[in-house]
Parts: C-alpha cells; sequence; structure tokens
C-alpha cells in the first residue's frame, strides 16, 4: 500500500504506549506523558493524526473482540494501524485469568498470604504449572482477527514484536524468555504470511527497558516511534 502524506495512524497496544508515572526521587525513571512514543510519534509527523487506544493490561482476545475492533480501528478509518500487543499474552503467571478473579474476590487476610507464597515461589511454580493469559494458538487466532480487520477497511498494519525481559524476570519466572520467543515468532509468520511491516524489538536486548524488565525506556520509546516513523515515510508518497 502507498500512503499520502498526511493521514490518520492508530496505535492499539497496553501499557508499554502510555506513561508509567511522575517523576520524583522515588521514581526517577518514570516516563511521563511526553515520553511516550505515541507522543514522541506524533511530533514526528505532525501533518498525521496519531491516535493511541492503548489499554493498560490489554491482550490480543481483548482487542479482537468486535466492539473493540469497531472502536479501536473501524469508526477511526485509519491509514495506518501499530499493533503492539503480547507482553500481557505471553507472560508466565502464577495464576491464570479466573484463579486471579477468585483471589481478587477474597478477604486482603486470606488473599495476601496466598500471593506472597506464591510469589516466594516464582520460579518452582511458572516451570511445573505453565500458565500464561493467551495461549500460542489463541493468540494467532486473535492476531489474525485483528489484521484481518485492519486490512479490510483497507489499512497498512504494522506488528510490533514483543520486547526481550531484563535478567532478573528471567530468573524470577521459568522461560520468560523462551515465551517471549515462541509468541514473536508467531507475529513474524503472520508478518510474512500477511505481507506487512514488522518492527523486531526483541533484538535491541533490555537496553531498552525500565528496570521492570517489561515498560520501554527513554531510548526504547524513542526507538519505536523512529522505526514506525520509518516505515511509514518508506510507504508514503
Amino acid at each position: 500500500m502507498t500512503l499520502s502524506l498526511a493521514q490518520r495512524l492508530v496505535i492499539l497496544g497496553d501499557s508499554l504506549g502510555l506513561p508509567t508515572g511522575i517523576k520524583n526521587t522515588q521514581t526517577p525513571d518514570a516516563i511521563e506523558y511526553e515520553e511516550t512514543y505515541p507522543y514522541l510519534l506524533q511530533k514526528l509527523m505532525p501533518e498525521w493524526e496519531i491516535i493511541s487506544t492503548c489499554k493498560r493490561s490489554n491482550r490480543v482476545d481483548k482487542q479482537a473482540r468486535q466492539q473493540w475492533l469497531f472502536d479501536d480501528i473501524i469508526f477511526y478509518k485509519p491509514k495506518v494501524v501499530v499493533v503492539h500487543l503480547g507482553i500481557c499474552d505471553c507472560a508466565p503467571r502464577l495464576f491464570n485469568r479466573y484463579e486471579s478473579f477468585i483471589l481478587s474476590n477474597l478477604p486482603v487476610s486470606i488473599r495476601n498470604p496466598i500471593i506472597t507464597f506464591f510469589s516466594g515461589h516464582r520460579f518452582f511454580f511458572t516451570k511445573h504449572f505453565r500458565k500464561v493469559y493467551v495461549k500460542k494458538l489463541p493468540f494467532k487466532s486473535h492476531m489474525e482477527k485483528i489484521i484481518n480487520t485492519i486490512c479490510k477497511i483497507n489499512s497498512f498494519p504494522i506488528l510490533v514484536g514483543i520486547a526481550d525481559t531484563n535478567k532478573t524476570n528471567k530468573q524470577k519466572s521459568y522461560n520468560y524468555d523462551i515465551n517471549i520467543q515462541k509468541y514473536n515468532q508467531i507475529l513474524l509468520k503472520l508478518s510474512k504470511k500477511n505481507n506487512l511491516a514488522y518492527i523486531n524489538m526483541h533484538e535491541e536486548g533490555d537496553r531498552i527497558l525500565l528496570p521492570d524488565g517489561i515498560h520501554l525506556n527513554k531510548e526504547g520509546c524513542k526507538l519505536l516511534a523512529n522505526k514506525i516513523f520509518q516505515i511509514v515515510i518508506k510507504n508514503s508518497h
């Protein structure tokens, strides 16, 4: 697809496209709104309308709901849609979604000791009781639904791969890095199958991440904004 110079771009994402907090002595590395990659992308592309629909804890099964497809994609009629999802889907979990729901409704006096116990043995439980919020096959199916919706309205999809995590997270949770690589393989195969643009964030390592090993730091936000910008410019006339 060839893009004209002034269009609308929508970002589908999770908390990686949102501020992480307010900078102060306790959170000196916090990413504020003006440092997020959607904001930086708007600065790079002033003639474009950049719309971020990023939501905390967003997953492909949520984003693939018919109402969300309408609200976040179809109604905007964008020329470009950036799909930046996956870490919430593939991260090793101590509890599945149903168990998390049950826990959230227990009294604090019961809930906290349970969470503390499992958290203290996180590597053991993530190794022997492997859980993610969205398994690989459903992840692929939901992502295909999102991609198909984007293509049906003649929009140009850009898939963003899942960034690596840091050493601390890999030591705490079994196969964290392997999970990321497997889900990235799904994204890469879908991009090749559908001839889509793909941004490999995993190859950058953890240098682009905050100390939590999940969210993008300032360098990571700048990098992703620039990568999206370069793809759009390459496909514009």
